[in-house]
């Protein structure tokens, strides 16, 4: 019954994805002007319908992708890759936000990082996730900070920040699907299903993902990508 359950939502959400696409395409012609003049107060109304089929585009796209990777149907697109060109590339796109929400966002890279063999698109939607939480919930004059290390095999990334923290009572259930805070609301989400991505994403690069925290004291996301074990799975799943 469950795996029915889950075939359905699947079925239902990859429905979904064309008619909201094609609603965002009208949505954006009309903006653009394409069926005559758009004034002032029109323009504002179609630019929040548009973030709201944005928001509901990306929640169905989040569920499909729980799914492929619940059912193991996932693959990855595995190629060698500068992990501090992604972090470099996201800390200057989100840079704008942080000042405009007084945090010092900041990335401590090595000078000389060797690449990894990751999918890389999915790899930068951890640390954006990351990167994202930390941002909501850090207030004004606060930091973040996002740390490279490479050691052997192993390159780990960490994302700091002096926010809230989280409690020892809400840790074990960070990484679970559907979670959400309800005291605190320290990484509330509207799935609940963020950070169970990326953790199911860490770990088919054969990696492990965690938090070190202290109430109201900040926390520390850290994850890691093992390339020799990595590599060792792959080889393994295609013989």
């Amino acid at each position: 019954m469950q795996q029915q359950r889950e075939d359905f939502v699947a079925t239902l959400t990859h429905d979904l994805k064309t008619p909201i696409l094609a609603a965002n395409r009208a949505i954006k012609l009309l903006m653009e002007g394409d069926f005559g003049a758009v004034g002032e107060s029109q323009s504002r109304i179609l630019e929040t319908i548009h973030q709201s089929n944005e928001a509901l585009y990306k929640l169905v796209q989040t569920l499909l992708d729980v799914y492929r990777l619940d059912s193991g149907a996932k693959q990855l697109c595995l190629v060698e890759h500068d992990l501090s060109e992604t972090i470099t590339h996201l800390v200057d796109e989100l840079q704008p936000l942080a000042l405009a929400r007084r945090v010092d966002l900041s990335a401590r890279l090595p000078e000389f990082a060797r690449t990894v063999l990751c999918d890389v698109e999915e790899i930068r939607r951890v640390v954006q996730n990351l990167l994202d939480n930390s941002l909501k919930f850090t207030p004004p004059g606060g930091s973040i900070s996002v740390t490279l290390t490479q050691s052997g095999d192993v390159t780990r990334v960490s994302v700091q920040d002096s926010g809230k923290g989280i409690s020892e009572e809400d840790k074990p259930k960070l990484f679970q699907r559907f979670w959400q805070a309800a005291g605190s609301g320290r990484y509330y989400a509207s799935t609940g299903l963020g950070l169970y991505l990326c953790r199911k994403i860490v770990e088919l690069h054969g990696g492990v993902i965690w938090c070190e925290s202290t109430l109201g004291q900040g926390s520390t996301f850290y994850f890691t990508i093992d390339s020799a074990s990595f590599v060792q799975e792959s080889e393994q799943a295609g013989a």
